[in-house]
Order: structure tokens, then sequence, then C-alpha cells
């Protein structure tokens, strides 16, 4: 009996042993992403609301819960970081990293919280860029709310396929970034980025169910582009940028059923009023010339002639002639919605619109759209979703021909650390 125990015994454990231990998931690198924050050249401030550590080549810098506020001074090629209990001073010692000590810890830049690190880099010899290093996903909740409406249910697919568009466009500027520092801008230059919220759950919901999705096209990252409102006109990007052709993007009506997709944005219509004045006003801006020394009673005689010369096949105005004073120009593109906008600095709504001599004084510009009028109108998007459209549908109608890929299934072009 005692021989039949320890053979039972003997056979549990061979079994046992012979057992693999539990599988556990692979772990993946986290994709980062650097996005450019501020260019600091007077001195600032940053709150930090978890532990965040400094580190630097001569030592690991804690600010703990007694000196969380710090002050960002630039130096003649240096920088001053600094507060009641620290004062370092860095002098041609770039980057310069402020880490988290957990990975939901916060910062505060500007009275906006953001989530990851915080990296110095030296911009000029007298100014500092601010870089604001994170995981991809996390930054995606912090752009896909602020560039379409995330607050509808009714909505959510458009969400979705915004949250993918925006990926694959950070993803290529991760592969292709703006600089050896960063690698893209946090502003309209690149995306909209407002940094951490959870104000947001549908926008943080529909980045979550797409993770790691992005669009490709021929085995690749697709180049892609957005906007508020094409007018029910889509614009070819090598009209607005210096891109060449892309297959999948053309020039087309942007037509679901037998309505445009767009028709319920604010600005698929629109009219806008200039005055000789205010074009006067903008032309010496533009050219850096001083504005005519005339009696307020004279300048109704100011001579201007406007000529469209080209549209493309989108209807929006390719070129335009401006002849005033004794300068006469080509004004293309960008140039054409930076001159008529109005107060100055900005951009007209799109290059889609007539122009009409409304009186003696004034013109009258009736157009449609608002931005560039390339690849994903965000109102027909959100149309599209509030008339039963899933996301998949609703790329594949702004981006023909192509298809939806994993991040972790594509080979890096350009490996950098992570």
């Amino acid at each position: 009996m005692a021989r039949i125990f320890y053979f039972i015994i003997l056979s549990f454990i061979l079994f046992w042993g012979c057992i693999p231990p539990p599988s556990q998931p692979p772990t993946q690198d986290v994709l980062s992403v650097r996005v450019l924050l501020a260019e600091i050249s007077n001195m600032d401030s940053m709150l930090f609301g978890d532990d965040y550590s400094l580190k630097s080549e001569e030592a690991l810098y804690d600010f703990g819960s007694s000196n969380r506020k710090i002050y960002i001074n630039p130096l003649k090629n240096g920088i001053q970081i600094f507060n009641a209990n620290r004062n370092l001073i860095y002098k041609n010692e770039f980057p310069i990293v402020i880490q988290p000590v957990a990975q939901t810890a916060k910062f505060v830049f500007r009275n906006i919280p953001y989530r990851g690190s915080v990296i110095f880099e030296q911009a000029t010899p007298s100014s500092i860029y601010l870089i604001n290093k994170l995981p991809l996903e996390d930054y995606l909740k912090g752009v896909v709310p602020f560039e379409i409406i995330s607050t509808k249910e009714n909505y959510y697919q458009a969400v979705k396929a915004q949250a993918i568009c925006a990926r694959t466009y950070a993803y290529d500027r991760i592969v292709n970034p703006r600089s050896k520092m960063f690698d893209l801008y946090g502003s309209v230059m690149d995306q909209v980025y407002s940094g951490y919220s959870n104000k947001y759950p549908l926008a943080n919901r529909a980045v979550d169910e797409t993770r790691n999705t992005i669009l490709l096209y021929e085995g690749q990252p697709a180049k892609i582009f957005y906007h508020s409102t094409c007018g029910g006109s889509l614009e070819s990007p090598d009209k607005v940028w210096d891109t060449g052709e892309i297959p999948f993007l053309k020039a087309r009506k942007d037509i679901i059923g037998e309505q445009f997709a767009c028709r319920a944005s604010p600005k698929f219509r629109w009219q806008e009023y200039r005055t000789l004045e205010q074009l006067d006003s903008s032309f010496a801006l533009m050219f850096n010339i001083q504005p005519l020394k005339k009696n307020p009673e004279d300048t109704l005689n100011i001579n201007m002639r406007l000529k469209i010369l080209n549209r493309t096949n989108s209807g929006r105005i390719d070129s335009l002639l401006l002849s005033h004073r004794d300068t006469t120009v080509i004004l293309c593109g960008n140039l054409i919605r930076k001159f008529f906008a109005w107060p100055p600095g900005g951009y007209l709504w799109s290059n889609l619109f007539t122009i009409h001599q409304a009186s003696d004084t004034t013109i009258v510009l009736n157009g449609g759209g608002y931005g560039h009028g390339v690849g994903l109108c965000q109102y027909g998007a959100m149309q599209m979703a509030a008339d039963g459209y899933q996301y998949f549908s609703i790329l594949i109608h702004y981006f023909p021909d192509i298809i939806l890929g994993k991040i972790n299934q594509l080979q890096e072009r350009n490996e950098r650390p992570l």
C-alpha cells in the first residue's frame, strides 16, 4: 500500500513538472510620439500633479510633493530650471528630460494638463523647445475630441473614423518627423493637441476601440488629410501642397445619395463682405508696404483690380491676379485665403468662392466650405454616421482603395527609440 502511495505522489510530481507554465502575453514596446508644445523665449512655469524626476548626467533630481512647481528660464545657449528648493543651470546640455514616476502622472503647462515626459531642447541660442513625449494612444485622446464633435452618440462612427485618421497622420510623422527633436506640432500645423482630458468619453472609447489601426495604401501608411467642411466638393492635395498626385485623393463631388454630405455644416455656404479699405490694409501687410497716407474721405479712390485666372477641378480658385498701386502679383493657394482674411492674420474660410462687386467701395464673396477640402470632410463624416454608415464605410468613401491595418504588423522604416 505504501508503494502504491509513493507511486501516485511521484506520478503527480512528474505530471505537473511536464506542464509548461501559464503563457504570458508578449510584452510590446509602447509607440510614443514627441509633440512640440511651445517655444519658450521668456521665463515660464510648470506644475506637476504627481512625482516627476529630472534626469541629467550628474544626478537624478526628484520633484516631489514639496516642490512641484518649477520655473523655466531660457539662457544664452542654456536653461535654468528652479523653484524654492532647487536651482539647476544647464549650459549646452540638451536634451533635458523630466519624466513621471507613475504612468498616469500629469503636469500642467499654461493651464492645460498633460501626461507623459517633458523634454527641453535648444531651439535657438535664446529659446527652448518644450516637447511632450507620451504614448501615441494617449496623445490621440488629446487630439480627437478637439478635431471633431465628440459629444453626440449618433456621430460615434465618424469619431472612430477621425481617430484612425489622426493615428495614421501621427504615425506618418513619427516615421517622417518634423525635426530631429520632435515629431509634430501640437497645433493646426499638424493636429490640434490639447493634452489630457476625461471630459470626452466618446472620443476615448473611439481611440480604444480602434487601437493601433491605421489606413494603408499599397501596404504602406497612407498620406491622409482631413478638414471641417468641403462645401460639396473635395480637392486634390497637389493643388494645396507640394505633394504631387495621390491616387486615392482626387477632386470630386462629395455626394451621398442625392445630397451633399456636409450640407448641415454652418460653413456649407457663407457670404463675406470686404471694403476697399480692408483690402488695402491686407495688401500693405502681406507685401510689407506702408498704408496710403490719405485723408479718410479719399480712401474711395483706392485703385484695385482682382481677376480670377484659374480654378481647380474642384471649383476652388487656384490663381488670382491682384493689381494695386504700382504692384501686380499673382496669388495662389492659401495666399488667396490669407489676403481676403479679416481681421488680418487668419485665413478666409476656403478658396471655394466667387467675387462680385456689391458697391463702389465693397465686394462680396459668396463661398462654401471651411478648410482646404482634401481628404475626410468631418461634417460629411458626421452626416454619414448619423445616416447609419459604419466607420470603415466612411473611410472608404473619403479614401477609396485604402485598407485598414495594424501598426504592430508593419515593419518600421525608420526605427528610433520608443
